[in-house]
Protein backbone atom coordinates (compact mmCIF):
# COMPACT_ATOMS: atom_id res chain seq x y z
CA UNK A 1 0.00 0.00 0.00
CA UNK A 2 1.32 3.58 -0.68
CA UNK A 3 2.41 5.74 2.24
CA UNK A 4 0.87 8.44 3.14
CA UNK A 5 2.79 11.48 3.41
CA UNK A 6 1.70 14.40 5.07
CA UNK A 7 3.41 17.40 6.43
CA UNK A 8 7.33 17.08 7.35
CA UNK A 9 8.88 15.37 9.96
CA UNK A 10 6.98 16.24 13.47
CA UNK A 11 10.01 17.24 15.87
CA UNK A 12 7.90 17.22 19.68
CA UNK A 13 8.95 16.02 22.45
CA UNK A 14 9.60 12.49 23.98
CA UNK A 15 6.29 11.22 25.14
CA UNK A 16 5.43 9.89 28.35
CA UNK A 17 2.58 8.01 27.50
CA UNK A 18 4.64 5.90 24.63
CA UNK A 19 7.44 5.68 27.02
CA UNK A 20 4.57 3.66 29.17
CA UNK A 21 3.91 1.42 26.13
CA UNK A 22 7.11 0.51 25.93
CA UNK A 23 7.95 -0.13 29.53
CA UNK A 24 4.97 -2.46 29.40
CA UNK A 25 5.99 -4.13 26.46
CA UNK A 26 9.87 -4.70 28.36
CA UNK A 27 7.26 -6.02 30.87
CA UNK A 28 5.60 -8.45 29.04
CA UNK A 29 8.50 -9.51 26.53
CA UNK A 30 7.77 -12.99 26.80
CA UNK A 31 4.12 -13.04 25.49
CA UNK A 32 4.20 -12.39 21.54
CA UNK A 33 0.43 -11.47 21.26
CA UNK A 34 0.87 -8.69 23.48
CA UNK A 35 4.61 -7.52 22.04
CA UNK A 36 3.10 -7.42 18.37
CA UNK A 37 0.07 -5.66 19.36
CA UNK A 38 1.75 -2.72 21.56
CA UNK A 39 4.36 -2.73 18.47
CA UNK A 40 1.32 -1.24 16.54
CA UNK A 41 0.77 1.21 18.63
CA UNK A 42 4.26 2.13 18.55
CA UNK A 43 4.02 2.57 14.79
CA UNK A 44 1.48 5.23 15.09
CA UNK A 45 3.69 7.52 17.00
CA UNK A 46 6.87 6.78 14.21
CA UNK A 47 4.79 7.54 11.60
CA UNK A 48 3.38 10.55 12.83
CA UNK A 49 6.84 11.68 14.11
CA UNK A 50 8.05 10.69 10.16
CA UNK A 51 5.38 12.87 8.38
CA UNK A 52 3.14 10.11 7.61
CA UNK A 53 -0.08 8.70 8.24
CA UNK A 54 -0.23 5.93 10.79
CA UNK A 55 -1.26 2.56 10.13
CA UNK A 56 -4.80 0.54 11.02
CA UNK A 57 -5.53 -0.29 14.19
CA UNK A 58 -7.53 -3.10 16.31
CA UNK A 59 -9.76 -1.96 19.16
CA UNK A 60 -7.30 -1.42 22.02
CA UNK A 61 -8.07 -3.73 25.31
CA UNK A 62 -6.19 -6.15 26.74
CA UNK A 63 -8.48 -9.19 25.53
CA UNK A 64 -9.21 -12.61 26.78
CA UNK A 65 -6.44 -14.21 24.65
CA UNK A 66 -3.82 -11.87 26.06
CA UNK A 67 -4.85 -13.38 29.25
CA UNK A 68 -4.45 -16.41 28.51
CA UNK A 69 -1.07 -16.15 26.77
CA UNK A 70 0.20 -15.04 30.33
CA UNK A 71 -1.77 -17.78 32.47
CA UNK A 72 -0.18 -20.11 30.58
CA UNK A 73 3.18 -18.70 30.59
CA UNK A 74 2.96 -18.53 34.52
CA UNK A 75 2.09 -21.91 34.66
CA UNK A 76 4.37 -23.12 32.25
CA UNK A 77 6.96 -21.41 34.63
CA UNK A 78 6.14 -22.65 37.96
CA UNK A 79 4.12 -25.84 37.33
CA UNK A 80 5.08 -27.33 40.61
CA UNK A 81 4.98 -24.07 42.44
CA UNK A 82 1.54 -22.94 42.73
CA UNK A 83 2.25 -20.28 45.64
CA UNK A 84 4.68 -17.99 43.59
CA UNK A 85 2.45 -18.55 40.36
CA UNK A 86 -0.23 -17.45 42.23
CA UNK A 87 1.94 -14.46 43.39
CA UNK A 88 2.95 -13.66 40.18
CA UNK A 89 0.17 -14.07 38.37
CA UNK A 90 -1.71 -11.32 40.90
CA UNK A 91 1.27 -9.07 40.32
CA UNK A 92 1.08 -9.54 36.16
CA UNK A 93 -3.22 -8.81 36.77
CA UNK A 94 -2.37 -5.49 38.33
CA UNK A 95 0.12 -4.62 35.22
CA UNK A 96 -2.64 -5.88 32.83
CA UNK A 97 -5.06 -4.06 34.45
CA UNK A 98 -2.81 -1.00 34.15
CA UNK A 99 -2.09 -1.58 30.46
CA UNK A 100 -5.62 -1.56 29.62
CA UNK A 101 -6.52 1.71 31.32
CA UNK A 102 -3.38 3.02 28.90
CA UNK A 103 -5.29 1.62 26.10
CA UNK A 104 -8.33 3.33 26.46
CA UNK A 105 -5.98 6.40 26.87
CA UNK A 106 -4.86 6.24 23.63
CA UNK A 107 -6.88 8.45 21.44
CA UNK A 108 -6.97 11.22 24.62
CA UNK A 109 -3.19 11.38 23.94
CA UNK A 110 -3.54 11.44 20.07
CA UNK A 111 -5.69 14.55 20.31
CA UNK A 112 -3.57 16.32 23.62
CA UNK A 113 -0.36 15.72 21.28
CA UNK A 114 -1.19 15.50 17.90
CA UNK A 115 -4.51 17.17 17.81
CA UNK A 116 -5.82 14.25 15.87
CA UNK A 117 -9.40 13.52 16.98
CA UNK A 118 -10.42 11.22 14.63
CA UNK A 119 -8.46 8.44 13.91
CA UNK A 120 -6.63 9.13 10.28
CA UNK A 121 -5.01 5.76 8.69
CA UNK A 122 -2.96 5.57 5.77
CA UNK A 123 -5.62 2.58 4.69
CA UNK A 124 -8.80 4.56 5.49
CA UNK A 125 -7.55 7.37 4.05
CA UNK A 126 -6.78 5.46 0.65
CA UNK A 127 -10.34 4.01 0.63
CA UNK A 128 -11.33 7.09 0.59
CA UNK A 129 -9.83 8.50 -1.54
CA UNK A 130 -10.73 5.86 -4.31
CA UNK A 131 -14.78 6.16 -3.39
CA UNK A 132 -14.03 9.93 -4.39
CA UNK A 133 -12.51 8.85 -8.03
CA UNK A 134 -11.24 11.85 -8.00
CA UNK A 135 -13.75 14.53 -7.16
CA UNK A 136 -13.25 18.05 -6.25
CA UNK A 137 -13.89 17.98 -2.66
CA UNK A 138 -13.82 20.93 -0.25
CA UNK A 139 -13.62 19.46 3.56
CA UNK A 140 -14.89 21.96 6.36
CA UNK A 141 -14.04 22.33 9.91
CA UNK A 142 -11.09 20.74 8.93
CA UNK A 143 -8.85 21.09 12.32
CA UNK A 144 -5.13 20.39 11.59
CA UNK A 145 -5.84 19.10 8.53
CA UNK A 146 -4.87 15.42 8.76
CA UNK A 147 -7.49 13.91 6.25
CA UNK A 148 -7.22 16.21 3.62
CA UNK A 149 -3.59 16.11 3.46
CA UNK A 150 -3.77 12.37 3.41
CA UNK A 151 -6.11 12.86 0.40
CA UNK A 152 -3.79 15.57 -1.21
CA UNK A 153 -0.77 13.06 -0.97
CA UNK A 154 -2.73 10.22 -2.89
CA UNK A 155 -4.06 12.15 -5.54
CA UNK A 156 -2.22 15.36 -6.00
CA UNK A 157 -3.58 16.66 -9.11
CA UNK A 158 -7.01 16.49 -7.35
CA UNK A 159 -8.79 19.80 -6.01
CA UNK A 160 -8.84 19.13 -2.06
CA UNK A 161 -8.96 21.83 0.06
CA UNK A 162 -9.84 22.21 3.88
CA UNK A 163 -10.78 24.94 5.52
CA UNK A 164 -10.84 25.63 9.51
CA UNK A 165 -11.90 28.63 11.38
CA UNK A 166 -8.73 27.57 14.00
CA UNK A 167 -10.67 28.25 17.04
CA UNK A 168 -8.66 25.58 18.31
CA UNK A 169 -5.50 27.51 19.36
CA UNK A 170 -7.75 29.23 21.88
CA UNK A 171 -7.61 25.87 23.65
CA UNK A 172 -5.68 25.16 26.88
CA UNK A 173 -2.06 23.50 26.43
CA UNK A 174 -1.44 23.65 23.27
CA UNK A 175 1.14 21.77 21.38
CA UNK A 176 3.98 23.15 18.90
CA UNK A 177 2.16 20.94 16.09
CA UNK A 178 1.49 23.42 13.68
CA UNK A 179 -1.95 22.41 11.23
CA UNK A 180 -1.38 21.34 7.37
CA UNK A 181 0.05 23.97 5.42
CA UNK A 182 -3.15 23.26 2.82
CA UNK A 183 -5.32 24.47 5.76
CA UNK A 184 -6.87 28.04 5.02
CA UNK A 185 -8.18 29.65 7.59
CA UNK A 186 -12.18 30.35 7.16
CA UNK A 187 -15.03 29.35 8.65
CA UNK A 188 -17.72 26.83 7.54
CA UNK A 189 -20.31 29.25 6.55
CA UNK A 190 -18.19 31.68 4.50
CA UNK A 191 -16.23 28.57 2.96
CA UNK A 192 -19.75 27.57 1.77
CA UNK A 193 -20.25 31.35 0.22
CA UNK A 194 -16.91 32.04 -1.23
CA UNK A 195 -16.32 28.47 -2.65
CA UNK A 196 -20.11 28.21 -3.78
CA UNK A 197 -20.54 25.19 -5.97
CA UNK A 198 -16.71 24.70 -7.17
CA UNK A 199 -16.59 21.64 -5.83
CA UNK A 200 -18.41 18.14 -6.07
CA UNK A 201 -18.06 16.48 -2.41
CA UNK A 202 -18.54 18.35 0.99
CA UNK A 203 -16.56 16.77 3.67
CA UNK A 204 -16.81 17.15 7.31
CA UNK A 205 -15.11 14.75 9.73
CA UNK A 206 -15.63 15.18 13.47
CA UNK A 207 -17.65 18.13 14.18
CA UNK A 208 -17.96 19.46 17.59
CA UNK A 209 -21.00 18.04 19.43
CA UNK A 210 -21.39 21.48 21.24
CA UNK A 211 -21.46 23.54 17.90
CA UNK A 212 -24.46 23.94 15.99
CA UNK A 213 -23.12 25.03 12.50
CA UNK A 214 -23.42 21.84 11.51
CA UNK A 215 -27.07 22.26 10.82
CA UNK A 216 -26.44 25.15 9.26
CA UNK A 217 -24.07 23.27 6.65
CA UNK A 218 -26.83 20.75 6.45
CA UNK A 219 -29.36 23.57 5.56
CA UNK A 220 -26.97 25.48 2.90
CA UNK A 221 -26.38 21.61 0.94
CA UNK A 222 -30.10 21.24 1.10
CA UNK A 223 -31.06 24.30 -0.68
CA UNK A 224 -27.85 24.72 -2.67
CA UNK A 225 -25.76 22.00 -3.59
CA UNK A 226 -26.21 18.90 -5.79
CA UNK A 227 -23.19 17.41 -4.92
CA UNK A 228 -22.29 14.44 -2.70
CA UNK A 229 -22.33 15.30 1.29
CA UNK A 230 -20.22 13.00 3.38
CA UNK A 231 -19.86 13.21 7.36
CA UNK A 232 -17.07 11.36 9.15
CA UNK A 233 -18.50 11.20 12.94
CA UNK A 234 -20.25 9.04 15.83
CA UNK A 235 -24.21 9.04 15.12
CA UNK A 236 -25.85 10.76 18.27
CA UNK A 237 -21.97 10.77 20.08
CA UNK A 238 -18.98 12.15 20.79
CA UNK A 239 -19.87 14.46 17.29
CA UNK A 240 -21.80 16.62 16.14
CA UNK A 241 -25.01 18.80 17.74
CA UNK A 242 -28.33 16.55 18.67
CA UNK A 243 -30.10 18.75 16.27
CA UNK A 244 -27.71 17.85 13.48
CA UNK A 245 -28.45 14.17 14.48
CA UNK A 246 -32.27 14.43 14.56
CA UNK A 247 -32.60 16.46 11.20
CA UNK A 248 -29.82 14.62 9.17
CA UNK A 249 -30.89 11.60 6.67
CA UNK A 250 -27.58 9.78 7.14
CA UNK A 251 -27.42 6.74 4.71
CA UNK A 252 -24.09 4.52 6.49
CA UNK A 253 -21.21 3.79 3.64
CA UNK A 254 -20.73 0.27 4.50
CA UNK A 255 -18.03 -0.79 2.07
CA UNK A 256 -16.16 1.80 4.27
CA UNK A 257 -17.13 1.00 7.60
CA UNK A 258 -16.82 -2.62 7.93
CA UNK A 259 -12.89 -2.13 7.37
CA UNK A 260 -12.46 0.77 9.24
CA UNK A 261 -13.45 0.11 12.79
CA UNK A 262 -13.09 2.07 15.27
CA UNK A 263 -9.88 1.35 18.10
CA UNK A 264 -11.94 2.42 21.40
CA UNK A 265 -15.52 3.10 22.08
CA UNK A 266 -16.60 5.86 20.05
CA UNK A 267 -18.42 4.55 16.88
CA UNK A 268 -17.31 6.53 14.40
CA UNK A 269 -18.63 5.72 10.65
CA UNK A 270 -19.06 7.38 7.44
CA UNK A 271 -22.53 8.65 6.35
CA UNK A 272 -23.63 10.02 2.70
CA UNK A 273 -26.16 12.92 4.26
CA UNK A 274 -29.33 14.45 2.42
Amino acid sequence: MQQVKISPAIKLADSAYFQQIKDYQRQFKQIPLIMDYLAQILEVEMALQAGQLPPQLPFLEINEAMIEAVQRRIVGQYPNQPILGNKIWGQQVEALMGLDQLLHDFRDELIQRYKMYGYVSTPAVTELSNYLTGRKTLELMAGYGYLSAGLKSLQPDQWIHAVDNESWQFQPNQSALKPQPLVEKMDALSALAHYGNEFEVLLVSWSPDADPVDLSILTWVREHFQGEFLLIGEDNGATNSPAFWQTADLTPIDTYNQKFGSFDLIDEKLYRVK
